[in-house]
This record gives C-alpha cells, sequence and structure tokens, in this order.
C-alpha cells in the first residue's frame, strides 16, 4: 500500500522558513514508512533562489518534479508555490533517475533507458520534463518509445 501526504510553501526567499512549513505539515517523524518520494512542482523562481535545493537536500528522501506556471495543493491554487506529494509505502520502493539530455539526447536517452529496464521493471514510470529552449517535453518523451519491447 502507498500512502500519500501534500503540502505547499509560498515562501520563496527564506529558506528556513520555506523548509519548515512543508516539514511540519508533513509531519514526517510519524508519517514516513520505510521507502519514500517527494513529487515537486514549483514557480521557477524557487529555483533561483536557492530555495527548491534547500527543500530538497532537507527531506529524508529523494525528490524529482518539475517546474510550473500554476501550482496546486489541497485547497491551495497559486502561480508562486511549491508543493510536495510523498508518497510512502513499507511494501513499495520508489527510485529517481535523471537521465541524459545533452548533446545527442535520443541516442541518450534510449541508452539510459534501455540500462534502467535491463535492471528492473517498474510498475509506475513518472517523468518529468525540463523547460528548455531547444528540446521539447515531447521530443524528450519520443525518444523512450517502444524500443525495448516494453
Amino acid at each position: 500500500m502507498i500512502k500519500s501526504f501534500t503540502a505547499a510553501t509560498r515562501e520563496i526567499d527564506d529558506a528556513r522558513t520555506a523548509i519548515a512549513e512543508p516539514k511540519s505539515a508533513l509531519n514526517l517523524e510519524k508519517n514516513v514508512l520505510k521507502n519514500s518520494v517527494g513529487i515537486i512542482s514549483y514557480f521557477p523562481e524557487f529555483e533561483d533562489t536557492g530555495v527548491l535545493k534547500a527543500i530538497c537536500a532537507a527531506m529524508p528522501f529523494d525528490c524529482i518534479g518539475a517546474t510550473t506556471c500554476l501550482c496546486a495543493s489541497g485547497k491551495d491554487a497559486d502561480q508562486i508555490l511549491f508543493a510536495i506529494t510523498v508518497f510512502t509505502s513499507d511494501d513499495c520502493s520508489f527510485k529517481t533517475e535523471a537521465l541524459d539530455i545533452a548533446g545527442d539526447y535520443s541516442k541518450n536517452i534510449k541508452r539510459d533507458l534501455k540500462v534502467l529496464l535491463e535492471k528492473e521493471k517498474p510498475a509506475l514510470f513518472l517523468s518529468y520534463f525540463p523547460l528548455m529552449q531547444t528540446v521539447s517535453g515531447d521530443m524528450i518523451f519520443g525518444c523512450g518509445g517502444r524500443s525495448n519491447g516494453r
């Protein structure tokens, strides 16, 4: 069974406050089980101010996600928001992985996916794409294809 918990902060400048808000709302000491992962969405300035990095470093699990122009968490919806949803479980495991999208991104993604899928076949695969001017999310997604027959 997987449980999930969500929290958010609007604090974009003060890393200590930005860390304290979601950690308190998530009640990590009580709610986190054996295996966990944080799924984040955030306004791009959270990265620019260092708050994104600070929050992710303060969590006792890996975080992955993407920037967005509108973020929602519970009753909150705003442009300038950092939201984190924690998936946690005693019997499911979670793994985050960043693929190489530099240079020949198509070749790199196919290579990286082949290596990952040879190790294990995930029951669920979530993809998050960066905002780039030269390569779109659709182009990156198209590289994964069904080249491994999976």
